[in-house]
């Protein structure tokens, strides 16, 4: 044995993984390194030949299986290959991100089909090969990363990447200069995408603020991605914020072009609100790259506590003039959207944090009044049977009430701490 690696999938911090161990030994000698055959059998691993891997040696340990050994020699291109996209991955989290989302989205796609999750997988690890093997390191520009200037499928849903490759070359085309960088949040970001419900958050980020005669050719060249034929033509949202105003939320300073999912939305210089910081928070921390500088070098860290104020905001701002005016929760889908939300919002109030939506729906019925489960689970299943306004508009007040008990808290504390300022 020359050389034990730790590697696959658990070897990269915060890449999603089966509970499977993945151990590479690099050995001199394919036919010498049959001796350890048995001795990796005396200690419970299932010898399985090559497995369609010339020259490698695979081993597996456990029922349902915890333990991959793969042994190859230390020369070979499939060592090379496997050691140089690990380490490119934890040395670039944007593409680490971005492999997520890949496989969560094969996953769904081809649930009973390796060989088609396999096949789509390869493009990918191919160009991150081909970086990785360059030498190219992406953050040489003071913090510089394009991920999708040299990655063709930013995510795993083909007519989405071709949306996504049209918008981001003509707002390239038209702001020019302008242009500093564009990305993905929301559920693309969290690898929670769902294609029957989602739409595509992104934002760009611009060197200044715009002039305003270039705000009628961005508004026509969403007009006509629009009018296109792809069903997510209609499904983008986002805005265009300046370096300086993306760094930190300032309400003073929150007035920026926007346009929203939907048809006949037309793009428009709308107020950012308070959950503007909440999303300031996923782009900084979870952010896809599609070209510019990485997305935490242009956002400050968030502090827990802003989380938690910007989230009581929203509910009085936007969720509690619900309890009177209910409307738009009599449309099921944005039902669910209500209730997955307040999940949401529950979770930042308790630990500080942001979580996706599905996250957030089964921390809270794990931690929640049991009456509550059924509520979040219909909204979970999105598409199922939703006449639920009443406890809808009871779990909003539910959440206002325990909202109030957390602000009190933070008041106590708040004191707590300037009575022992003032002793000093």
């Amino acid at each position: 044995m020359l050389d034990i690696q730790h590697i696959g999938s658990t070897s990269v911090p915060g890449l999603v993984a089966k509970p499977i161990i993945d151990i590479g030994i690099a050995v001199a000698s394919f036919e010498e390194s049959t001796r350890c055959i048995p001795r990796l059998e005396q200690i419970g691993y299932l010898y399985r030949g090559e497995e369609g891997i010339p020259r490698r040696h695979l081993f597996i340990k456990g029922e349902p299986r915890t333990h991959n050994v793969h042994m190859n020699e230390i020369h070979s291109a499939d060592w090379q290959n496997t050691i140089a996209f690990r380490d490119y991955l934890r040395q670039h989290p944007d593409s680490a991100r971005a492999y997520a989302a890949l496989k969560t989205g094969l996953a769904q796609q081809f649930t009973n089909d390796l060989q088609g999750y396999l096949m789509g997988k390869a493009d990918f690890i191919s160009q991150i090969l081909e970086l990785a093997h360059s030498g190219e390191q992406g953050n040489c520009f003071e913090g510089w990363y394009s991920l999708s200037a040299h990655l063709a499928y930013p995510t795993p849903y083909p007519d989405v990447n071709a949306v996504l490759q049209t918008l981001r070359s003509s707002v390239q085309t038209i702001l020019g200069d302008h242009f500093l960088g564009m990305y993905l949040d929301g559920s693309l970001a969290w690898g929670d995408f769902d294609p029957h419900t989602s739409d595509i958050d992104f934002i760009v980020v611009t060197v200044d603020s715009l002039p305003d005669k270039m705000l009628p050719a961005l508004e026509a060249m969403h007009a006509r991605i629009a009018a296109s034929s792809s069903k997510w033509a209609t499904e983008l949202e986002g805005s265009y914020i300046p370096r300086q105003s993306l760094r930190r939320y300032d309400p003073i300073h929150a007035l920026h072009p926007n346009i929203e999912r939907g048809r006949g939305e037309t793009l428009s210089v709308k107020q950012h609100h308070s959950d503007w910081v909440i999303h300031r928070h996923i782009l900084r921390e979870h952010g896809l790259t599609l070209a510019g500088p990485a997305p935490h070098t242009l956002i400050d860290p968030i502090h827990p506590d802003d989380l938690r104020r910007a989230v009581l905001t929203m509910l009085r701002e936007w969720w509690a003039p619900m309890i009177h005016d209910p409307v738009r929760l009599h449309h099921s889908g944005y039902q669910s959207y209500a209730i997955l939300t307040i999940c949401r919002v529950l979770y930042t109030l308790q630990h500080g944090a942001v979580v996706s939506k599905p996250v957030a729906a089964r921390w809270a019925q794990a931690e929640l009044d049991e009456r509550w489960s059924a509520l979040i689970e219909r909204a979970v299943a999105w598409g199922g049977q939703t006449d639920d306004v009443n406890e809808t508009l009871d779990f909003i007040q539910y959440t206002l009430e325990r909202s109030r008990q957390v602000e009190m808290s933070a008041w106590i504390r708040e004191q707590g701490i300037n009575e022992a300022s003032e002793k000093k």
